[in-house]
Parts: C-alpha cells; sequence; structure tokens
C-alpha cells in the first residue's frame, strides 16, 4: 500500500552468499554450494529453447 513502511537489509558472507531479509522473509543465496565454478544454471533447470 501506498505510505506503508517496509524494512530490508541485505547481508554480504564471504564471496558469493548473501543474506537478504525484507519484510519478515528471509533467503539465503549460496550460488556456490550446489554447482561448479563457471557452470552456468537456469531457474526453469534447463536453458530455453531458441
Amino acid at each position: 500500500m501506498l505510505g506503508d513502511k517496509h524494512e530490508a537489509s541485505v547481508l554480504f558472507i564471504g564471496n558469493a552468499t548473501t543474506l537478504i531479509i525484507c519484510n519478515g522473509f528471509t533467503i539465503l543465496t549460496d550460488p556456490t554450494s550446489c554447482t561448479a565454478a563457471g557452470a552456468r544454471t537456469w531457474a526453469t533447470g534447463s536453458p530455453a529453447n531458441g
């Protein structure tokens, strides 16, 4: 809603890990734990055809 206040914070932990806290939600990113260095990843699991 217009005029509502939102709280957010971002904490960088190490080289690629980030902790994001926004409006009661907490997200921890750690891209190095699931892929090899230089590997490409897609949210859908595979690249789009085309």
